[in-house]
């Protein structure tokens, strides 16, 4: 398994503590938790002297100390707490490490970024709404409503990754008839001469 690999931490491994689930809760990359890695981005680190840096941006300030004579690294509740096994650093450490360059922390933030556009490519294809089945049928309807001959229509999606709507126009003169939107009733054709009277 490569350094980049995501590998779930067993559940016994896991504080609790959010009232919400995270996405990445549980799972790490070379001994950092993805999640934690993940609140570290929202916090800044100021340097204050060699080895030692104060992380601001969550609810209080802590001290971080990177010096390898450093007994404890961070001031947290996160760093203090002892119980097996090791969930890797807090997010203060990671926020520091990040600041420092760590490769190993790098690499987990670019592994995380990449699940985030993955997780949110699967929100946007749920809800995306499913598109509009041009079936023999509708098309037919379209023709019947406008007692035009269906050769004579053209029907497009112009924005088929946000919008369902079919527009329908004329072939030979481009000029707009109309559209087919989505209702609760199912497909419904909405002739472009109805839309402006109204």
């Amino acid at each position: 398994m490569g350094s980049t690999d995501i590998t779930p931490l067993p559940r016994s491994a896991r504080r609790g503590g959010s009232a919400t689930p995270h996405v990445f809760s549980g799972h790490q990359v070379a001994g950092v938790e993805l999640a934690r890695l993940e609140r570290a981005l929202e916090l800044d680190a100021e340097r204050l002297e060699d080895g030692r840096y104060l992380v601001t941006g969550g609810r209080e300030p802590h001290y971080v100390d990177v010096r390898p004579s450093a007994a404890v690294a961070c001031d947290c509740g996160d760093m203090a707490w002892r119980g097996p096994p090791f969930l890797g650093p807090c997010k203060h450490v990671l926020r520091v490490r990040l600041a420092c360059g760590d490769p190993i922390v790098l690499r987990a933030a670019g592994t995380l970024l990449a699940g985030l556009r993955a997780y949110v490519r699967t929100l946007e294809d749920r809800l995306r709404p499913p598109p509009i089945r041009l079936t023999a049928r509708l098309r037919g309807e379209v023709a019947d409503t406008l007692a035009r001959p269906e050769a004579t229509l053209r029907f497009d999606r112009p924005n088929p990754d946000h919008d369902p709507t079919v527009v329908v126009t004329d072939v030979s003169t481009g000029e707009l008839l109309g559209s087919i939107v989505r209702t609760a009733a199912g497909p419904v054709f909405a002739p472009e001469a109805a839309r402006a009277a109204a």
